[in-house]
C-alpha cells in the first residue's frame, strides 16, 4: 500500500509540474521570464500621453477598437526588448561610465547649461540617475545595432540574388514627361468636371506627339510640371522606386521608344515617353548603383536581424497568452 501511495504521489507530482499555470495577469513567458499587463499598461500610459487619453478610452468604441490593435503590438515589443536584454548579455556588450557622462555633457551644452538641464529633468520628471539609465539603454541598443550591421552584411552574391529576386523595383529608368495638373493652386484635388476637361487635354496631347510632334517641345509648351520650362519635361535616369506606383506600372509595361496614352496618378495625368531601361546593375549609372546597392544591404541585413529574433524566439519558448 505504501508503494503504492508513494507511486501515485510521484504521478501527482509530474503531471502537477507538466500542467503548472501561468502566474496571474501574466500576458506572456520569455524563457523563465514573465511579461505582466502591469508591463503593457505603464507602456500603454506612455502612449496615453502622447496621443491622448481619448484614443484608448475603454468606454468608445473607437477606444475598445484602439485598445484591441495596440495591446499585442505592445506585447510584442517588450518580447523583443527582453530578447535585446539576452543578446546584449550574451555578446557581452558593455556601456561604460564614462561614455554615459559624454552623452549627459552633450545634452547639457544642447539645451544651454546646467541650470537648463536641471530645469528639463525637473520639467519631465526626471532624476539624472534614471536619465543615465535610459541612455545606457540606448547605448546598448545601439552597440547591438552596429554589431548586426558588422556581422549580417550581405555577400555579394546575395545582393545580386535580391536584385534579379526584386528587379522591378530596382529598374533604372530614362524618361520624358507632359503633365496635366490635377490639382488647384492650394494642392486641392480638382472636381470631377475639371479633371475631365484635362484629361481631354492629355488626349488631345497624345494623339499630337504619336502624329510626330517633338515630345520635349510639346512638353515645354504644354506641360504643367514646374520644371517643364527648364527640362523640357525629361526626368533623366532614375529608379521605379523612386516614382508612384501608376507612373512604375506605366514603365513596366511599355517599350523603349514607346509614349504612353495619359496615365493617371495622384498629381494628375502624365503622357510617358520612355527613352532607356536598365535592369542590369552593373550598367546603371554610378549613383544609381550605389542607392540600389544600400537600399538591397539594409533589407538583407533586417531580413537577417528579424531571422535572428525568430531563432531567439524559439530558443526561449516564448508564450504570448
Amino acid at each position: 500500500m505504501k508503494k503504492f501511495l508513494v507511486a501515485m504521489l510521484a504521478m501527482v507530482m509530474i503531471v502537477a509540474t507538466g500542467c503548472q499555470q501561468k502566474p496571474k495577469d501574466a500576458v506572456a513567458k520569455v524563457g523563465k521570464e514573465y511579461i505582466y499587463q502591469k508591463d503593457v499598461d505603464k507602456v500603454l500610459e506612455d502612449y496615453k500621453k502622447y496621443y491622448g487619453e481619448d484614443i484608448f478610452n475603454k468606454n468608445t468604441e473607437q477606444g475598445k477598437e484602439a485598445m484591441k490593435q495596440i495591446q499585442p503590438k505592445i506585447i510584442d515589443m517588450l518580447v523583443n526588448e527582453k530578447i535585446v536584454n539576452k543578446l546584449i548579455k550574451d555578446k557581452k556588450i558593455e556601456v561604460t561610465d564614462k561614455e554615459i557622462q559624454a552623452e549627459v555633457d552633450k545634452l547639457k551644452k544642447q539645451l544651454g547649461g546646467d541650470d537648463k538641464f536641471k530645469a528639463q529633468l525637473e520639467k519631465e520628471k526626471m532624476t539624472e540617475q534614471t536619465l543615465k539609465e535610459q541612455i545606457k539603454k540606448q547605448l546598448e541598443n545601439q552597440k547591438l545595432s552596429q554589431d548586426f550591421e558588422k556581422n549580417f552584411q550581405p555577400t555579394d552574391q546575395e545582393i545580386k540574388d535580391q536584385f534579379n529576386k526584386d528587379k522591378k523595383n530596382y529598374t533604372q529608368y530614362n524618361a520624358d514627361h507632359i503633365l496635366f495638373s490635377g490639382k488647384d493652386k492650394k494642392g486641392k484635388e480638382l472636381p470631377q468636371a475639371e479633371l475631365k476637361k484635362k484629361l481631354d487635354l492629355a488626349n488631345k496631347t497624345y494623339e499630337e506627339v504619336k502624329d510626330g510632334k517633338n515630345f520635349n517641345e510639346v512638353a515645354k509648351a504644354k506641360s504643367e510640371d514646374p520644371s517643364a520650362a527648364q527640362n523640357s519635361g525629361k526626368l533623366g535616369d532614375f529608379l521605379s522606386s523612386t516614382m508612384v506606383a501608376e507612373f512604375s506600372d506605366a514603365l513596366s509595361k511599355m517599350k523603349v521608344g514607346e509614349v504612353s496614352k495619359p496615365v493617371k496618378t495622384e498629381f494628375g495625368y502624365h503622357i510617358i515617353k520612355l527613352n532607356n531601361k536598365v535592369e542590369d546593375l552593373d550598367k546603371m549609372t554610378d549613383a544609381n548603383k550605389q542607392n540600389v546597392t544600400q537600399a538591397i544591404k539594409n533589407k538583407l541585413v533586417q531580413d537577417k536581424v528579424q531571422n535572428e529574433f525568430e531563432k531567439q524566439k524559439k530558443e526561449l519558448k516564448v508564450k504570448v497568452y
